[in-house]
């Protein structure tokens, strides 16, 4: 029997869930992408599905007259073993993408996805990470108020943003409000697991196209 429409868009939307089960068609590619090594192809693929991707719950209503200059942090290729990460994203197969690039490598755990900046807040609280990947626009609660919330309630845990929103009084302004990273979208073929090691370590980073 056919699927309706209906039922094939569901199926199409659904998030990438983990141990082993495959709840849309692409998540299988991602893996398989993230586990043969290629960087290039990786990254050229995450910065095709960021370009298609319309953006913004925030847009640009969250702005900052002031200009501090970033420090940027040297990047590293260790970490602490098994760091443990929530992943905020309201888009299924972008937390996808990110999720099979990271389960390649043993130093980094999973432990729960969000898809608006509420539920992050509420998670964070539940299982303490060591790192939460956040974007900024987020539905009900924006990123950077998320950010603020889980900060106040799991002090230890590092907060690094990956967003498409290049506005450096933006990215100064959460970097002075304690997150420890800033990495583009189009950036993060290249730049995640640099970044990651690099604010686990208590440095902060800033995508290349953002340093000053």
């Amino acid at each position: 029997m056919r699927q309706s429409f209906r039922s094939r868009q569901k199926v199409r939307s659904a998030s990438c869930i983990p141990r082993g089960t495959i709840a849309k068609d692409d998540s299988r590619g991602w893996r398989l992408l993230a586990l043969s090594g290629d960087e290039r192809k990786f990254h050229n693929r995450i910065t095709d599905l960021y370009s298609h991707r319309k953006w913004g719950y925030m847009g640009r209503e969250v702005q900052s007259h002031s200009k501090p200059r970033v420090k940027v942090a040297k990047a590293y290729s260790s970490s602490i073993a098994g760091a443990r990460i929530l992943l905020v994203d309201d888009f299924a197969e972008w937390r996808c993408a990110i999720r099979s690039k990271l389960e390649t490598h043993a130093r980094f755990k999973i432990v729960a996805e969000a898809s608006n900046g509420l539920e992050a807040v509420r998670k964070a609280q539940q299982l303490k990470p060591d790192l939460v990947f956040m974007d900024v626009g987020l539905p009900i609660l924006n990123g950077i108020e998320a950010a603020s919330r889980i900060r106040e309630t799991v002090p230890r845990a590092k907060i690094l943003f990956l967003s498409q929103n290049n506005d450096r009084n933006l990215v100064n302004m959460v970097l002075n409000d304690g997150a420890t990273g800033y990495v583009l979208k189009t950036d993060v073929g290249r730049e995640l697991l640099p970044a990651a090691d690099a604010v686990l370590r208590g440095e902060k980073f800033v995508s290349s196209q953002l340093r000053v």
